[in-house]
């Protein structure tokens, strides 16, 4: 049986989805493939805005394009560096 994803693995993923995107992506379309609730998508997308890994611009009142931040690929880094030494100890 598969196990939930952890809150750091789904900001992970929502970081890693922006990166392959060229480090920008449209709101939706990035809710979409997260694979959660919208409802939980607005709460991480909230933390990564206050916490500043993600910034955002609003065009026209309706189009809302995300940007990934420094900060976020610094999270990105350090969460792959976390997972192998996790799996260089077989834990």
């Amino acid at each position: 049986m598969e196990r939930n994803r952890s809150k750091h693995r789904i900001i992970y993923d929502i970081l890693i989805i922006i990166r392959k995107n060229n480090n920008q992506m449209r709101y939706t379309p990035l809710l979409r493939q997260t694979n959660i609730s919208s409802s939980n998508f607005a709460r991480y997308y909230k933390e990564l805005l206050e916490k500043e890994f993600v910034t955002e611009v609003i065009e026209d009142k309706t189009k809302k394009t995300v940007y990934l931040a420094e900060k976020g690929l610094k999270y990105i880094e350090k969460y792959k560096t976390f997972m192998e030494i996790l799996k260089e100890f077989d834990l």
